[in-house]
Formats: structure tokens, C-alpha cells, sequence
């Protein structure tokens, strides 16, 4: 029954959400509902996140926090963060209480996020997400 409310607004178990509310990019406090207008709903711009220590995002930026692009309006829903877990996924990057990246337990190299590591990658310096995960997969190839 899990689904997300962009397919089906009346999902019991909606894993994910569209966030109702946010500190945007300067600091400001936004509130959305699903009846704001579509242009009014997204998170845009550049956003912390906190890096979880031993992580695949950890080990491809090295740092524990980053700073990446977003531009999405719907995000992963916190409340089924502790299911998410005991089914083997890891959420390894957070920003002010939301999901920034999981990971696969059992998984050789799986990294998920709900930033756009595309917005900042460019010939000559792509970005360490989209880096090592072609590094990685050669390395299991």
C-alpha cells in the first residue's frame, strides 16, 4: 500500500510526501499544502546536508557536511524512517529533519539522493557523487 501522494493522494501509506513545511535556501520559513499552486511548491536552491559517518556519501565527498542543489517538491517521508531501517536501507545524509540520501545495507555500492548532483557536475569536475559511483562500479564490474 505504500506509494506517494504525487500518484495517489489518498494513499494510507504515503512514504512520499509533499514537505507541508521547510527553512528554504535564505533562511526564510516556508509552508506549503497540496492545494498551493504547483509553481509554489518546490524546494529550490542550495541546502546543507549532514553526512552519516562510515557512508558511501561520506566516503565520496569526504566531509561530513556538503552543500548540494535541489530542485523537487516532494521528498522522502521522515515518519517511515525507522520501517525504512529495519528493512535494510540507511539514511545517510539529513537536512533539518529530512531525508537527503539512503543507502543499501546488503548492497555493494547503492546510493540514493534527493539532491541533483547533475547541477553541479561538469566535464572536467564531476561531482563526487556521480565520480565515485562510476568509480565504484568499475571497481565491481
Amino acid at each position: 500500500e505504500a506509494n506517494s501522494i504525487e500518484f495517489d493522494a489518498n494513499t494510507k501509506e504515503p512514504v512520499i510526501f509533499l514537505i507541508d513545511e521547510f527553512i528554504d535556501a535564505a533562511g526564510a520559513k516556508q509552508i506549503r499544502t497540496t492545494t498551493s499552486p504547483m509553481g509554489g511548491t518546490m524546494r529550490l536552491g542550495e541546502y546543507e546536508c549532514n553526512t552519516k559517518e562510515g557512508s558511501n556519501l561520506r566516503e565520496a565527498y569526504g566531509i561530513s557536511t556538503i552543500f548540494e542543489r535541489h530542485r523537487h517538491r516532494y521528498e522522502a517521508n521522515p515518519t517511515y524512517r525507522e520501517a525504512l531501517e529495519l528493512n535494510g536501507m540507511i539514511i545517510t545524509g539529513e537536512s533539518n529533519g529530512l531525508i537527503e540520501a539512503v543507502e543499501v545495507v546488503d548492497h555493494p555500492w547503492f546510493l540514493g539522493v534527493q539532491f541533483h548532483p547533475e547541477f553541479t557536475s561538469r566535464l572536467q569536475s564531476p561531482n563526487p557523487s556521480i565520480l565515485t559511483f562510476v568509480k565504484k562500479s568499475l571497481d565491481l564490474k
